[in-house]
C-alpha cells in the first residue's frame, strides 16, 4: 500500500498553537527525532515495497510498463507524505507546499523515465538495479527536510540551523555540514544532496539568534 494512503502518524496528533506533535496516548509533545524516526520507519517500509516491485519486474511477473507505474506511486506518494510531517498533516499543506512537492517530483520522474528506458532497452536487472530502484524510497527525505525549513523558518522563527549525524560512516560531506556547527538557516547543503544522497540519515537542529 502506498505510504500516502495509511493513517497519517496515527500515534501522534498536531497541536497548532505549538506546532508540535502530541502523543495520543500520553498527550505530552513529542520531539522532533521521534517525528522523524516515525518517518524513516515508513520510508523503510516504502523501500521494501519497492523491492517487492522491482523483484517483480526481475521474474516476469510485471512489464517495465508496469514497473514505471508503481514507482511513479511510490514517488508521488512518498513525497506528499513527507512534506505532510513536518507540517502537522495533510489540512497544514499550502499552495506553496505541494508546489515544492510538485517540482521534486517532475525532477524524479525525469530520472524514473531516463531508467525505465534504460531496462526496456535490455539493461541487466541484477542486484544494482535493485539497489538503484530503492533509492527512490529515501530520495523524498530530502522533501521532508525542505518543508521542515519552511516550518521552522516561517511559522517558529528559527534563524539558525546545524547539522548533526547519525551514523559514524557519515560521508565526507556529511562530516564537513556538521563540523560548521550552527549557520544561517539555509546555508546548510541540503540533505540527500551530499555525497550520500539519498541514504543520508542526518538531522538537522534549529535555534533562534545568532549562536555565541
Amino acid at each position: 500500500m502506498p505510504i500516502a494512503r495509511r493513517p497519517f502518524l496515527s500515534a501522534f496528533e498536531w497541536d497548532a498553537k505549538s506546532s508540535q506533535y502530541r502523543s495520543r496516548v500520553s498527550g505530552r509533545f513529542v520531539s522532533r527525532d521521534v517525528i522523524r524516526s516515525a518517518l524513516d520507519g515508513a520510508l523503510a517500509r516504502a523501500k521494501r515495497e519497492i523491492d517487492l516491485t522491482s523483484a517483480a519486474l526481475q521474474s516476469g511477473t510485471i512489464n517495465v510498463a508496469q514497473w514505471r507505474e508503481a514507482m511513479a506511486t511510490h514517488i508521488k506518494s512518498t513525497h506528499l507524505y513527507a512534506a505532510a510531517v513536518p507540517r502537522g498533516g495533510w489540512a497544514q499543506l499550502t499552495p506553496a507546499d505541494f508546489g515544492r512537492v510538485g517540482r521534486a517530483v517532475r525532477f524524479q520522474y525525469e530520472r524514473l523515465n531516463a531508467f525505465a528506458l534504460e531496462m526496456a532497452a535490455g539493461k541487466p536487472r541484477d542486484g544494482s538495479f535493485r539497489n538503484r530502484a530503492r533509492m527512490y524510497g529515501g530520495a523524498s527525505r530530502t522533501m521532508y527536510h525542505e518543508s521542515e525549513r519552511v516550518e521552522m523558518r516561517d511559522v517558529q522563527g528559527m534563524t539558525h540551523e546545524r547539522n548533526i549525524r547519525t551514523h559514524g560512516d557519515s560521508c565526507d560531506g556529511c562530516v564537513g555540514e556538521s563540523a560548521r556547527g550552527y549557520v544561517p538557516l539555509g546555508k546548510l547543503i541540503p540533505i540527500g544532496r551530499r555525497d550520500c544522497l539519498t541514504n543520508c540519515l542526518c538531522r538537522i537542529r534549529y535555534r533562534r539568534g545568532k549562536p555565541q
